[in-house]
Formats: structure tokens, sequence, C-alpha cells
């Protein structure tokens, strides 16, 4: 018999490829005279060895898919994730307003709420920015160059860039960055505005819900990766900015570093810099963070002059440590060298966001693994991994994507960790959400 064709299809179709479980393989052969002939095979994948079990959150009470490709965010215990997605939920009246839906799920009671678009928000866009308070209960987001705030409690939305003269919107044109503390009382923000105070500065501001109005903390360039943050009880600020301006000394460096500011006393730390006071050999300095719900900073450099790193192509994370003022390098290089002998190779291993919880016991992070020629990216293999510091015990989140029928090859993105280290959100690929939760701490 002469064969025409051969079709196989995995029944059912899964939608990456084939999680575990039992599927029939359909067998068709079709002959050269267009005669067909099928038969059904049982094929079985089995699971893998997972840490952690895995729950899809950007979908409705319908089980539909509300896709969002930007940064979801997560509170601090890990109940709650907040999300933008452009599709409207089941059960819920259709937002007429232009721009992405905020929502927030609620992971123990499964409920999902919608912010309710406000009569002055009507036809504006809703940017792709926004971070959630560590109790959940608030969520900041900017909209037409301001950031708003969303009390979920209440059910009310309060301009937090009112200008200092009218309280209407301020002149604000830039916006790239902004993190709010645990109750969403303390936002901290860059803004080129200069009409968010009477001094008519622009730069970094602290947006306090119980002062007078917003007070400038200093100068600054948009952080774009150079990420902003508050620690959780919001006397503490991690900005990107340059030490020669913000600690008033022309001494030192004019280029972008971390600074840790204490709100309080105005106490003013440059944390990325190396034992002998030297600013950082690399080329990047991004993706800085407080420990959640702690006063240590972890960022992400790809110098070779803060600790052991001594491959300028890998970059690692670093802790700076609030109570001694040390840092301590906690990625390890891995893979080998870049070799113009060798066209295509596996380099290093280099470590992007870095986590850590508040007790300092649970370290994550997300890494890539690239394939190079000789410097050139052709290819990477994200990954996220978490560590028991007290033991070093490592746990890899792609064994529970695979288990949930997910291709593991997809890009992880944006990770965000609970404040006890137990659970983990993230982007997955281009539009789906998940939440991580820790198989061993049931």
């Amino acid at each position: 018999m002469t064969i025409g064709s051969v079709d196989v299809v995995l029944l059912p179709s899964p939608n990456d490829y084939p999680g575990p479980g039992t599927y029939e393989v359909q067998l068709t052969v079709t002959d050269a005279a267009g005669d067909e002939n099928s038969l059904l095979r049982t094929l079985t994948v089995p699971s893998v060895d997972a840490s952690f079990t895995l729950q899809q959150v950007n979908i409705d009470s319908a089980d539909s898919p509300l896709p969002s490709s930007t940064r979801p965010d997560m509170s601090a215990d890990g109940r709650y994730v907040a999300f933008l997605s452009f599709a409207d939920a089941a059960g819920l009246e259709p937002d007429t307003g232009p721009g992405p839906r905020l929502y927030v799920r609620d992971l123990e009671t499964g409920a999902l709420t919608r912010m309710p678009r406000p009569e002055t928000l009507a036809d504006v866009w809703i940017s792709n920015r926004m971070a959630i308070s560590g109790d959940g209960q608030r969520v900041a987001f900017a909209a037409a160059n301001q950031v708003y705030l969303w009390d979920r409690n209440a059910g009310s939305v309060e301009l937090l860039t009112a200008s200092v003269d009218a309280g209407e919107p301020s002149n604000a044109t830039q916006l790239p960055s902004f993190a709010i503390d645990h109750t969403g009382d303390r936002a901290l923000i860059f803004s080129n505005a200069t009409d968010l105070t009477e001094e008519g500065d622009s730069g970094y501001f602290l947006l306090d819900r119980n002062a007078d109005g917003p007070s400038s903390i200093g100068p600054g360039l948009p952080a774009t990766e150079r990420t902003i943050d508050l620690s959780a009880d919001g006397q503490l600020a991690l900005l990107a900015g340059r030490p020669g301006q913000l600690l008033g000394d022309s001494e030192l460096p004019f280029s972008l570093q971390y600074i840790v500011i204490d709100l309080e006393t105005d106490e003013r730390t440059w944390i990325s810099r190396a034992e002998d006071g030297s600013e950082p050999n690399g080329s990047s300095l991004i993706l800085g963070r407080f420990a959640r719900g702690g006063r240590d900073v972890l960022f992400t450099t790809d110098a070779t002059n803060l600790g052991p790193n001594s491959n300028a192509n890998a970059s690692q994370v670093y802790r700076w440590s609030h109570e001694s003022g040390g840092l301590t390098q906690l990625t390890e290089e891995d893979g080998a060298f870049c070799d113009p002998n060798d066209p295509l190779q596996i380099l290093r291993i280099g470590a992007r966001q870095g986590m850590l919880s508040a007790a300092g016991d649970v370290f994550a992070w997300q890494a890539d693994v690239f394939a190079e020629v000789c410097g050139e990216v052709s290819a990477t293999a994200p990954e996220v991994l978490v560590r028991a510091l007290d033991d070093g015990s490592t746990a890899r989140l792609s064994p529970a994507i695979f288990n949930a029928g997910g291709a593991a090859d997809l890009n992880i993105r944006d990770p965000r960790i609970s404040a006890d280290g137990r659970t983990i959100s993230f982007l997955l690929g281009f539009d789906r959400i998940f939440h991580a939760h820790r198989i061993d701490d049931e």
C-alpha cells in the first residue's frame, strides 16, 4: 500500500503540550486512493516531582481567560493578586472605558473584583502600571500620567498626584514607576511634574495620605528596570539616583546607583557600592526591591567588584543588609566562559529579579540560561528558583508548570514572593498569570 499521508492527533488536545495525564493517540493513515484507516492507542504522561502547586489567577467565574500581558502584583500575605486585562469578566457589567480593566483575585475565596471606573476616568486610558498594598486592600495605578488609589473596602478611587494649587491633576508627563507600603497610605513615585510642591521640584516624591501633600525626596531619572520601592512600614525608600545629587556630595559619582533613604530621619545610604567605596564596574544595575515585609534590599548587577562574581556576562543578585550595611552575593556563577572558538554554547546562568522573605530565610530569583554567540544573545530559558538559606536546598517552578499542562520553556516573567516565602505569583508567557504554593507547607 502506498501511503499518501499520516496524521497523529492527541485526544483531548492540550493547550501547549501534554501535561501529566492519560490521552488517546489517534493515528489516521490515508492511502494514495484517498481511503482512510484510523486506530487509537493510549498514552500516559507521568507527573514529575514538584515542590509547588499552581493555580491560574486571570480567569473568571466561567473559567474563561482574562488575558494579561502586564506585570501582576501580589499582597504580602500571598492572598490577593492584582492584574490588568482588556477582557470583561463573566457576571460583571461591561466596562465601556478605554484601556485595560483592573482586577484583584482573592485566592482564598476565589472571589474576583474589578475596580469600579469613576466618572473622572470614564474616557481615560488606564495604563499598565499598578501596585497592590501589602494587606491587599488598596491598589495604586496610573492613568493619564497621574497616580490613583483604589480603596477596595470603601469602593472609592482617589487621585494621589493632585497639584499643590488647585487640587487638580498635576502637570506630570512621566510616571514610569511607583511603589506603595503595606497599608497603601504611602506611595513613592518618580514624576517630572513641577506643581506637586510649592518649591516646584521634580523627581522623586513621597505621597502620604496622612500628610498635607506630596513631599520632594530628591532629583532622579526615569527608573525603567532600575525599580524603586518602599519598605513595608513606609519608612525606607529605595531610589535609583545619582549619589552626587541625592547625598549632596559632588565628590561622589553621578552615575545611577541604588540609594536607601530613611524618610523619618533623612539618613541616606548608597548601597550599591564596593567595599572600598568605589562604584560598581558593571553596565547594569537593575531590579532593586526590599525584602517582602523587611528592610534588606536585593538588586541585580553584572559588576565584578561587589562580590565573588568574576564574569561580567552573568548578572548576579546581591543582598544589602540594613543592619550591617554589608553586601552579600546570593547567586552563583554557572556554566563556562564565552569561547570565541566555540560559536554556540551555553554561557552562564545569569540571575535577575531577586526576592527575599520577611524573615530573610527564603530567597527566590529568576535565572536566565543564555545560549550565546560570544556576547550576542540568541535564546533564553528563564526559570524561577527558590532556596532555603539555612540549608541551601533549592526548588524550581518549571516542574509544577509541566504538571499543570503548560510548556516549561515559556517565559516566566515578573515573579513576586509573599512575606513568608511560601507563595509566588508570576506571568507565564504573554497572557497567563499563575500563583505557585509550596506543597510541603500545607
